[in-house]
């Protein structure tokens, strides 16, 4: 495809870190969303080898050397699953917007060449998102073929006066021991997240990598479930610190909440939930946070507003099947 003229193309590099984070934070504020891209997190995109720098992003820079736009995508490595699919990543800085319709339509294109490129006879799909308010930015993608499939909501409660922690027959709710039970807590995030719309499964090398070694993450603050000696469920927890500036104040974000299959609908996590929010008020945040597919047929979004959650962002998923 033609790029844009009047800009300088190529791929991102390791030593764009800073130049990312600016652009992304000025992004970020234009579209008055309740979160800024910090260093530890676009060091870790810049780390992932989903996201290979030289074959899968692109980014546009102007006479003067400034970045103003980024296209990027991740292939996630995934075997025995019904569908192949790629992630679509394409901002353009708010002061040349034009930008953004042609790298959403290089990311599509490279996105598509990865899945075509595969003989395994599965359905291929990319998937990018957007803001839910940001109708110019969803109208692009839709414009390249892609329609919005499923809406998540950001939901947030004060851990002052939540209720405490709930008995379980038969479950105990235990401290996150990375060392003996690692291996048995990403077995039971692989079975709660097989049936949830849209995930894409990790392998040991990716939930490491995503999860565990990220810098946000605090196991301290992370609770499991176990019947036995066996890991039921889990809530893995992060801290975002540049977060608080946004939104007024601190809080703790409720990551990944995973409960086995068999499991459900005991109050496993419930009482997950309510233990997180407890630790979360020990370490002396404000706020419990969390992000749910509203459509989730596990009924996620109803527990969490039953437990005094309430929404204070949505997020749309765009699709384009192949």
């Amino acid at each position: 495809m033609d790029l844009p003229v009047g800009y300088t193309w190529r791929p991102l590099q390791a030593d764009d870190l800073d130049q990312i984070i600016a652009m992304y934070a000025r992004w970020e504020e234009h579209h008055d969303l309740p979160f800024r891209s910090d260093r530890a997190e676009v060091e870790q995109d810049l780390t992932d080898p989903d996201g290979d720098l030289p074959t899968r992003s692109i980014c546009a820079l102007n006479s003067s050397g400034t970045m103003r736009g980024i296209g990027w995508v991740f292939r996630r490595n995934q075997t025995g699953v019904p569908k192949q699919r790629a992630l679509v990543w394409a901002i353009a800085d708010p002061e040349h917007s034009q930008l953004e319709d042609a790298l959403i339509e290089w990311a599509t294109e490279i996105a598509s060449g990865l899945l075509e490129g595969l003989d395994d006879g599965l359905d291929r799909v990319l998937r990018a998102w957007s803001p839910s308010h940001t109708t110019d930015r969803i109208a692009r993608f839709e414009a390249h073929g892609f329609h919005v499939a499923r809406y998540f909501a950001t939901l947030s409660r004060p851990v002052a006066g939540a209720p405490g922690p709930i008995p379980l027959d038969g479950i105990t709710i235990a401290d996150w021991d990375q060392a003996t039970q690692g291996r048995a807590i990403f077995d039971a995030h692989s079975e709660a997240f097989l049936d949830h719309w849209g995930s894409v499964p990790l392998d040991w090398k990716g939930w490491q990598h995503h999860y565990i070694a990220d810098s946000h993450t605090r196991l301290d603050l992370s609770p499991i479930a176990l019947a036995g000696d066996d890991v039921v469920g889990y809530s893995l927890n992060q801290v975002w610190p540049d977060d608080v500036a946004v939104r007024g104040l601190t809080e703790a974000y409720l990551g990944a909440i995973g409960v086995r299959g068999q499991w459900r609908r005991r109050g496993v996590a419930t009482a997950l939930i309510l233990e997180s929010i407890r630790r979360i008020a020990a370490a002396g945040f404000d706020n419990a946070t969390l992000t749910t597919d509203t459509d989730s047929l596990t009924g996620a979004f109803a527990l969490y507003t039953r437990l005094g959650f309430e929404q204070v962002d949505i997020d749309v998923t765009l699709v384009k099947e192949l």
